[in-house]
């Protein structure tokens, strides 16, 4: 356990690079509880739309594909959206839950809420809400750390994920799945995507 704790400590220092104490502090403790099981549980707000839809047929060589990674001693690293990008990747493998808000389980909008709130940012709970947050910004323009808002079934948005970088994306399936990384490469994905917000300042 200690060290987990040790390296998560050494994590914080690389992405704030020791400019904030407390708020390094704040991460450790949130992740570290997460990684341990003790996160305590906490009353979900509004759920988001329930979806229902087909999962894609995984592409050949998807459980292969690498994680982005990035230099940890470099500016952009530090970034907000990097560090955005970072927490979204920590929950890989954390069980879907419908209303679910925290590591014990998430939705697709919890995720983001959860994720961007152990930055300090206030965003609203439900998809809807989520994507008129920030600024609007082409495909070609995202950065980790934004928003990507999917139509899966009928007009209405309905999905969302935080990009990673490298055309990879972090969300919570749906039901029975688990936080999983997938790449904007896949067609089902790309033709279903409609909306990038930028929420917070790179």
């Amino acid at each position: 356990m200690g060290g987990s704790f040790r390296q998560l400590w050494d994590n914080s220092k690389l992405i704030f690079g020791g400019k904030d104490s407390l708020r390094a502090c704040t991460l450790v403790i949130c992740s570290f509880l997460a990684t341990t099981s003790l996160f305590l549980s906490g009353l979900s707000g509004c759920a988001a739309p329930k979806r229902v839809y087909r999962q894609p047929t995984a592409e050949a060589g998807a459980a292969d594909r690498p994680i982005p990674d990035w230099d940890r001693t470099s500016d952009q690293y530090q970034t907000p959206g990097m560090q955005a990008a970072s927490l979204a990747l920590a929950q890989i493998g954390r069980p879907y839950r419908y209303g679910g808000e925290n590591p014990s389980g998430f939705d697709c909008s919890g995720l983001v809420l959860y994720v961007y709130g152990l930055l300090d940012v206030s965003m609203p709970r439900t998809v809807s809400e989520q994507a008129r947050m920030g600024l609007s910004v082409t495909t070609a323009e995202a950065h980790p750390g934004d928003l990507l808002f999917f139509r899966l079934n009928g007009s209405r948005i309905s999905h969302v994920g935080v990009y990673a970088g490298g055309n990879v994306f972090v969300h919570a399936p749906s039901t029975g799945q688990a936080v999983e990384q997938e790449s904007l490469t896949n067609t089902w994905w790309r033709e279903r995507l409609v909306s990038v917000r930028r929420v917070i300042r790179n």
